[in-house]
C-alpha cells in the first residue's frame, strides 16, 4: 500500500530516471531536462482525481495489485489517451512532454522496473 503523495513522488522519480536515459549527455538534453522536470512535477497533480478514486478510506492505494491486475490490458489493450499527456495501449505507455514534442515511452520491461521501484 502506498499513499497518493508517495506514489506521485515515485512516478516523478521514475520519469526522471527514464529521461536521464533518453537524454544522455547531450547538451540539448542537459539544457531542457530541468524544464521538463518542472513540467512533470507541476502536472502530476492532475492525476489526483483518478488516484483519489483508487485510494481506500485511509488514502492508500494498493499499486502493485492494481498494476498486476491490469498489466495485460495496459500493454495489450487499444491505445487510450488520459489526462492529455498519457497514452496507454498497443504495448506501450507514453508520456507526452508538453511544449517539447518529446515522448517518454515505457514497454513491459519498464513496467517491471516501475513495479520494483514501487515495492521498495
Amino acid at each position: 500500500m502506498m499513499t497518493i503523495e508517495a506514489l506521485k513522488e515515485q512516478v516523478v522519480s521514475f520519469v526522471d530516471s527514464k529521461m536521464t536515459e533518453l537524454i544522455g549527455n547531450t547538451t540539448t538534453g542537459k539544457l531542457f531536462k530541468p524544464i521538463i522536470n518542472v513540467i512533470v512535477k507541476n502536472n502530476i497533480d492532475k492525476a489526483d482525481v483518478m488516484l483519489n478514486l483508487l485510494a481506500d478510506k485511509n488514502g492508500n492505494i494498493d499499486v502493485i495489485s492494481l498494476i498486476t491486475q491490469y498489466e495485460d490490458s495496459l500493454i495489450n489493450g487499444k491505445e487510450v489517451e488520459m489526462f492529455g499527456i498519457v497514452e496507454i495501449g498497443n504495448g506501450k505507455i507514453k508520456f507526452n512532454i508538453p511544449y517539447f514534442d518529446k515522448t517518454i515511452t515505457m514497454d513491459s520491461s519498464d513496467i517491471e522496473e516501475l513495479k520494483e521501484l514501487l515495492t521498495n
